[in-house]
């Protein structure tokens, strides 16, 4: 998600939260001689909620965003790693399924050493 949608979200939902606040103001301040006092009561907290978790999700975002962007990347990694896993069993494979009596692409290179180079290579792109 790009910056500028994020700054949009947070202050368009921290426009939403000021708005809440007040409309339970105007709702205070028109209904407050309201022969149904209960009604206005109820209608007050749940303005006073909506606005609360509107506020505590406004706090919220930047943090969730960061920690999304965290995991994003260690996936992106996982993902590389397997990735030169699987070319280095694939080029291992290859190897083995060569002729004894040929020489090898890599002679004096022990597969351990191989797969180093190899993900190093890759992992560099």
């Amino acid at each position: 998600m790009s910056k500028k949608l994020r700054t949009i979200v947070i202050l368009g939902s921290g426009g939403i939260a000021v708005a809440f606040s007040i409309y339970r103001l105007v709702l205070v301040i028109c209904q407050r001689n309201s022969p149904d006092d209960i009604d206005v009561f109820m209608r007050v907290l749940l303005s006073d909620n909506a606005e609360g978790g509107l506020g505590l999700i406004c706090a919220c975002v930047p943090s969730i965003s960061k920690i999304l962007c965290y995991y994003n990347e260690i996936w992106r990694r996982r993902r590389r790693e397997q990735q030169c896993e699987i070319e280095l069993y694939a080029s291992l494979n290859r190897c083995r399924n060569c002729d004894p009596e040929e020489p090898h692409i890599f002679p004096q290179i022990s597969p351990s050493t191989l797969g180093e180079e190899h993900c190093n290579s890759t992992m560099k792109k």
